[in-house]
């Protein structure tokens, strides 16, 4: 059997602070930092797909750490907390290298109650001064304030669509793919600006166009459909019955590839055009894009999604 080939996200995934797609002045923070041997705590932010854990495994080799990895998706409790991370903290420094924790999506382990795992990680890490603590995770705001003093501050992964494009040239070329100025502007608007900053999507869809060893784009079948997402913007403000707009976008399924891809060129949309400007129904929104990664049935989602809008449009 003929071996498959492997994804380019894994092929081209950064090895070194250098290959990463940052802006430049924190990718030479990040280079000073472990320049200075010094102990090393941070907490990444920003979208899914863009690149905090891979930076996070990245520090873990520059250092030549041991490294404990917690996601925290699955494993994000107390149990876990007083467990592995405490028994990986007390234990003996006997290869002479660093211990790091690796705290893989933190906003998504339990923070409110008293004994939350984000709380007792607190005293964790006060009280373990040899061993180090890099946090990820996707809404920084999700973060008990004082974890995130002890990991010093959020730093939010950025970069600009220029700095990608050039990552995406350089993935090209390596890969002896052929190309035009136009299937390269084809790419940028159909596929670039529809997934930016998700660097992992932009690069699966970067491989499927090249399928046949030439860059061809034709039109962004994933990506919703632009007068769709007008018509269901109209519908959410000024439709009284939020059942009928359930049958609305429902009956327009043919419209709709994926309920993830929808929800987030709206919320896209309608922070462009100013509909939606006021934090709360922002960081609302935000979540329940967030949850929409985790769960089964995107539409139930999708539904409280348009329902939110609904009830701010007509409030």
């Amino acid at each position: 059997m003929e071996n498959l080939k492997e994804y380019w996200t894994e092929e081209f995934a950064p090895k070194t602070i250098d290959d990463m797609v940052l802006v430049s002045a924190l990718k030479e923070k990040i280079k000073n930092q472990l320049g200075s041997k010094t102990k090393f705590y941070a907490l990444y932010a920003g979208r899914a797909g863009i690149g905090k854990t891979t930076l996070a495994n990245i520090v873990a080799k520059t250092l030549n750490a041991s490294v404990l990895f917690i996601p925290c998706g699955v494993e994000g409790n107390v149990a876990t907390a007083q467990g592995k991370i405490k028994t990986f903290c007390e234990s003996l420094n006997i290869d002479g290298k660093p211990k790091l924790v690796i705290l893989d999506e933190l906003d998504s382990a339990s923070g409110t109650q008293d004994n939350s795992m984000q709380k007792v990680l607190r005293n964790i890490i006060t009280d373990s001064p040899d061993t180090m603590f890099i946090g990820t995770c996707n809404y920084p705001e999700k973060v008990i304030e004082p974890l995130q003093s002890r990991l010093g501050g959020v730093k939010k992964l950025e970069f600009s669509a220029k700095d990608l494009f050039g990552r995406l040239v350089y993935i090209l070329n390596t890969k002896g793919i052929k190309y035009t100025n136009e299937s390269l502007s084809a790419f940028v608007k159909n596929i670039l600006k529809v997934y930016y900053p998700d660097i992992r999507k932009i690069i699966l869809e970067l491989q499927s166009c090249c399928s046949t060893g030439t860059l061809v784009v034709t039109t962004n079948a994933s990506a919703a459909d632009s007068s769709f997402i007008d018509e269901l913007i109209q519908k959410c403000r000024t439709e009284k019955n939020v059942l009928e707009l359930r049958r609305f976008y429902v009956s327009n399924k043919s419209r709709i590839s994926d309920y993830l891809t929808l929800s987030s060129e709206l919320f896209n949309r309608l922070l462009d055009v100013g509909l939606i400007n006021d934090r709360d129904t922002i960081l609302k929104m935000s979540n329940i894009i967030y949850q929409m990664n985790l769960v089964i049935d995107r539409e139930v989602c999708f539904f409280s999604l348009i329902t939110l809008l609904n009830k701010t449009f007509l409030s």
